[in-house]
């Protein structure tokens, strides 16, 4: 069943297909399907695979001369799912590596002026997580952990600004529980669905991140309101809450349905609590009513999830169906490419091999993919 229709966009050093919801009515679960509010898990068998063409549509002198890379990211264990089968990698990576957020980056070499084909499958139990956290629980950071400062990080993606900044400081000085993290990045997720409106970003569209998000605002009724896709709206989040001190990190997956149902959500950590997820975009499309004007505007599919009424479920919950390819951002890539950047066509490119997230894979902008992510539900 193709329960959304996909877009693909480009971050980042390369290309990257982050895939986003587009209008569709047709309900992820069945009408009776209460696996969202108890503990459930299933079983699917998982293949990814891409296939790199060379494009015959760009300059020549955006050409290089060295173009035979792909970097993906390998399956890993999350709070959401856990590999239960060693993958089947082809063909074999030229090197793997490890980098600070615990993605395994696989790196393939090869020839030029020929397709490249990879494929990786492997059986995975996916679950949800229901959480019921009494906010008087809620500790300090340990602002000196390693683990603080990198999700706490300003970034080219997820920049702290002083933009950004004020919009902090105006939400903790309304809060009714400014001292309080996991309160205040509830009041920092209902700001955001009352600010952004959900749109696909265009094919090629290199101008990603909160500096972009921020430079397009637009009024509706007297308020300001911004627009983007699920990535969009986990910059904005995490941004706000990292100028708050909270420390909150991208997820890149999607849904373990059919083919290609890709989307980007946060987690946060909320001391003495560990981390929790947060799908701000899945909240605003799925559940947030905002009246018919901004429904209409805001491309809400309030057919999705059905079961669920309320819009904080996707504050602290998940359902049981995503799968993850990566976490966090700012990746390093190894061994760093060394290519002579085009500025028009990598405007949210970094020339030290960092790229923005991965979902799917990173390669040159002279290559073209054609990927699919498909899933077997194993009885």
């Amino acid at each position: 069943m193709n329960l959304l229709n996909c877009l693909f966009l480009f971050l980042s050093i390369s290309m990257i297909n982050l895939y986003v919801y587009a209008e569709s009515s047709v309900p992820i679960l069945d009408n009776n399907d209460e696996s969202v509010f108890k503990p459930y898990s299933r079983e699917v068998e998982n293949t990814f695979h891409i296939k790199l063409k060379e494009r015959n549509d760009l300059p020549d002198d955006i050409k290089p001369k060295d173009y035979g890379h792909f970097w993906s990211v390998l399956p890993r264990d999350t709070a959401t799912q856990k590999i239960i089968s060693t993958p089947n990698i082809n063909p074999t990576p030229t090197t793997i590596s490890m980098d600070e957020h615990g993605n395994q980056i696989a790196y393939w070499k090869f020839k030029e002026q020929q397709d490249f084909e990879v494929t990786i499958s492997f059986k995975m139990k996916t679950n949800n997580i229901l959480n019921e956290i009494n906010p008087d629980r809620v500790t300090k950071y340990d602002e000196g952990s390693s683990e603080y400062k990198l999700y706490t990080r300003s970034e080219r993606l997820i920049a702290i600004t002083d933009e950004v900044i004020k919009i902090a400081n105006d939400i903790r000085e309304t809060s009714l529980n400014p001292t309080n993290p996991y309160l205040l990045a509830k009041d920092v997720f209902y700001w955001v669905m009352d600010h952004m409106l959900y749109e696909l970003v265009p094919n090629l569209n290199r101008e990603r991140g909160v500096v972009h998000i921020l430079s397009q605002p637009f009024e509706i009724n007297n308020r300001v309101y911004y627009k983007g896709d699920c990535g969009s709206y986990s910059f904005l989040y995490n941004s706000i809450l990292r100028a708050l001190g909270i420390p909150a990190r991208m997820v890149v997956g999607g849904w373990s349905f059919a083919t290609n149902q890709h989307h980007a959500w946060s987690e946060i950590l909320i001391p003495g609590i560990g981390w929790i997820p947060v799908d701000v975009s899945a909240a605003d499309v799925f559940r947030y009513d905002e009246g018919e004007e901004i429904n209409k505007l805001g491309r809400k599919s309030f057919e999705i999830f059905p079961q669920i009424k309320d819009p904080v479920y996707f504050f602290g919950n998940i359902d049981p169906y995503r799968f993850v390819d990566s976490i966090g951002s700012d990746l390093e890539l190894n061994p760093k490419p060394d290519w002579d950047f085009s500025p028009y066509l990598y405007k949210w490119v970094y020339d030290n091999g960092i790229t923005g997230v991965i979902q799917g894979g990173v390669y040159h902008i002279l290559l073209e993919e054609i990927s699919q992510h498909s899933f077997v539900l194993i009885e």
